[in-house]
């Protein structure tokens, strides 16, 4: 089973690497989806250092493929974005369930693994909280400093807000461990002084 389990892991980190954008991190440069997948498993482990088989499945899989299905196909509005954001998740689903598949893991792990990919039963199933606190550090990590940029200060504190209730305290324990970019950091002071 080990074996593969394995073999899922790295044809999750084949199909990323494929990703066409790139991120610079410390004067590297990565294909965006095969380094953000790697940074989630990472901050999944450091928030359950012994994760269930699926949990730790849905760390390298979770925004599978991400590149394939494009923002600008949708319109520039809330329901254009929750259209997308629903289009993504199927699609992870659908790439992660063949993937997985492919490897003959079995059916009940398949199906647990697309539960928390699809993040039903957030309130109920503990791994899917972890990954939604996962998902929320990488964020705050390497996506709150563009936003901010991109969306202005007003909106990016909505957004924050959003964020920040995706968390249970576990989430937002580890979060205020992190070095936080200095714009995130003033963010959540103006959210966390308001409330």
């Amino acid at each position: 089973m080990q074996l593969k389990i394995q073999k899922s892991i790295q044809d999750f980190e084949q199909y990323n690497s494929r990703d066409p954008n790139i991120i610079v991190i410390n004067k590297i440069a990565y294909p965006t989806e095969l380094f953000m997948a790697k940074e989630l498993n990472r901050i999944t482990l450091e928030l359950n250092s012994s994760p269930s088989t699926p949990l730790l499945l849905a760390s390298h899989c979770q925004h599978i493929g991400r590149w394939e299905i494009k923002r600008e196909l949708f319109s520039n509005d809330k329901i254009g974005y929750i259209t997308w954001r629903n289009k993504l998740k199927i699609h992870h689903a659908e790439v992660s369930k063949k993937i997985l598949g492919n490897n003959n893991i079995p059916e009940e792990i398949i199906n647990k693994t697309i539960e928390i990919i699809l993040k039903q039963k957030i309130k109920l199933n503990e791994d899917t909280q972890t990954i939604e606190n996962a998902l929320c550090i990488s964020f705050l990590l390497y996506q709150s400093e563009q936003l901010i940029n991109t969306q202005g200060e007003d909106k990016s504190i909505q957004i924050f807000k959003k964020t920040l209730k995706k968390m249970d305290e576990n989430g937002i324990n580890l979060a205020l461990k992190y070095t936080l970019p200095d714009t995130a950091i003033a963010i959540i002071r103006k959210i966390t002084s308001n409330s």
